[in-house]
């Protein structure tokens, strides 16, 4: 008997570390550390959650929930039909720096409408743009808008821009938009802008637009301006071009006797008879028959038969068996 209690207490020495042992590996199993993609993802959600509470304030880029354009379905023309006259100002900040084309496009519908209904407020809400990007397209979409109600105002308020690249460019968008109704305003308009491309690109829009309406009235505004020779060939070109499609006649009597000869004035014979012979292609076949031979006859000849009309394709015919000698005898006629 005591010699099985001695051997009992032999084993249980020794069984003992063995057990304690294996209770603590298993505590080390049931609280594992951390993996290193369990620590990172960890570090994540903290730098996540500081990144969120940190976040700088400012104008938001995007619509206020008190707008609710967030739930408005359509494209942008028809969310900006759906924002009301009142929410106008707060649909706007909330865009104002938004480059994204949806907002651009948005921005730009709500401006010009804005602008429309009230021209001083919407020209307000841009000037505080100043110093934004969005600045310069912001004058151009109030002038635009401001010109389609009050185009006087619109001119008063342009005036008042400082003077640099956004006076300008407002007073040239609110030239081209005058010209649509009121061509000799225009040209008053753009004579206040500097000299240059920009401001002769529109001289010629204003002046062609006017002739269609009075021609003698567009020659001697022409006549009368202080321009450059090159600038005032342009624009009587384009007036002859314009007179064209009413009155091919004096369109051809005002290329010959005012343009210079050159390549100019060949260009615009044969942009008349493109115009001429959709009205009257036997008027206009008398005028290119006394075209001396060479390279404009050819084509202009080309162009009336082009032109004219296809209900009269067996006149076009005579009159190129007519036509003796020249560039033009080998021009044929071919079906549109």
């Amino acid at each position: 008997m005591k010699r099985t209690t001695i051997l009992g207490l032999v084993i249980l020495s020794l069984v003992a570390p063995a057990l304690q042992r294996l209770a603590t590996g298993s505590r080390s199993k049931r609280q594992p550390v951390p993996t290193g993609s369990e620590h990172i993802s960890n570090t994540a959600r903290g730098s996540k959650t500081s990144t969120a509470q940190s976040r700088p304030t400012g104008l938001p880029t995007r619509v206020p929930a008190d707008t609710a354009l967030d739930g408005r379905p359509g494209n942008s023309e028809q969310i900006g039909e759906s924002v009301s006259d009142a929410e106008l100002p707060a649909v706007c900040d909330s865009l104002a720096r938004d480059a994204s084309r949806g907002a651009t496009d948005l921005r730009h519908q709500l401006i010009r409408r804005w602008a429309q209904t009230d021209g001083p407020a919407a020209a307000a809400w841009a000037a505080q743009l100043r110093n934004e990007p969005a600045y310069h397209e912001a004058l151009n979409q109030v002038a635009l808008g401001w010109a389609g109600s009050d185009l006087a105002a619109a001119l008063d308020w342009a005036r008042t821009l400082p003077e640099d690249d956004s006076r300008e460019a407002v007073t040239l968008n609110l030239a081209y938009e005058t010209a649509r109704t009121n061509p000799a305003k225009a040209l008053e308009v753009g004579a206040s802008l500097e000299p240059g491309g920009h401001r002769d690109d529109l001289f010629e829009l204003a002046i062609s637009q006017w002739s269609t309406r009075d021609s003698t009235a567009a020659v001697q505004w022409v006549n009368r301006e202080e321009l450059d020779a090159s600038l005032r060939q342009r624009l009587l070109a384009a007036v002859a071009v314009a007179l064209a499609g009413q009155d091919g006649s004096a369109a051809a009597t005002l290329a010959a006797t005012v343009l210079t000869p050159g390549e100019e004035q060949d260009r615009v014979a044969v942009a008349i008879v493109q115009r001429w012979a959709q009205t009257d292609p036997q008027s206009a076949a008398s005028w290119v028959a006394q075209f001396p031979d060479g390279p404009t006859r050819e084509t202009a000849a080309q162009n009336l038969v082009a032109f004219w009309p296809a209900h009269d394709r067996e006149a076009a015919a005579n009159w190129l068996q007519r036509a003796a000698g020249g560039d033009s005898t080998r021009i044929e006629l071919n079906a549109r």
